[in-house]
């Protein structure tokens, strides 16, 4: 990027302010300096940027289950023991830590925007759910950040609730579960390829 080339901002019309891709940050704050002339490549530095944004800017993610802030509190507390670490492996792992903790909330929120996702089965989850203080707890405990969406009812509660209700005559639950079985594989799949990386 040239010297005097405008900024870009990450989402926004030129002119406008917002939050920067770290994939163009390209300058070392002036607070930075003794660390600039330990290691003065830029391509570095932009790499480093890159590893360590939290939160929103680290990731995309659908906004609508509101966990930014929740997510930028989690992912700054882990930076800074990163930084406080010191060397390239403490970021990189930071980096990869950062994947994996999101990589669920990412595919859950992308559910959610998926007019599909108001399915029979989904329905029955509700409706079922409310009535469990058990289940309550853990959505309370996903909200937290301490579960996954995806264990917040367990695949056996499940299973039973939809025998139920086929045997009620609800057969489109049935059909339901299966397209749940094949979106589940692929959070599976990636949660999985995310692991690998952190090894």
């Amino acid at each position: 990027m040239a010297p005097n080339e405008p900024r870009r901002w990450l989402g926004h019309a030129p002119g406008k302010r917002g939050v920067r891709s770290c994939r163009q940050s390209d300058s070392i704050p002036s607070s930075s300096a003794r660390a600039a002339r330990a290691h003065p490549s830029p391509s570095i530095w932009r790499e480093r940027a890159r590893r360590s944004c939290s939160s929103t800017p680290g990731l995309h993610k659908d906004p609508t289950p509101g966990f930014g802030i929740t997510d930028a509190l989690r992912d700054a507390r882990n930076l800074a023991r990163a930084v406080s670490s010191g060397g390239d492996a403490a970021l990189v792992r930071y980096w990869r830590q950062r994947d994996v903790d999101s990589v669920d909330l990412f595919h859950f929120a992308k559910g959610l925007a998926d007019p599909s996702y108001v399915s029979p089965l989904n329905r029955l989850v509700y409706e079922r759910a409310r009535e469990s203080p058990a289940i309550m707890e853990r959505l309370s405990a996903q909200a937290d950040r301490e579960l996954s969406p995806y264990d917040v009812v367990p695949s056996g509660t499940i299973m039973r609730w939809v025998a139920g209700a086929a045997l009620r005559g609800r057969l489109s639950v049935v059909t339901s579960l299966f397209a749940m079985g094949k979106r589940n594989a692929v959070v599976e799949r990636a949660r999985a390829e995310r692991l690998a990386l952190l090894q």
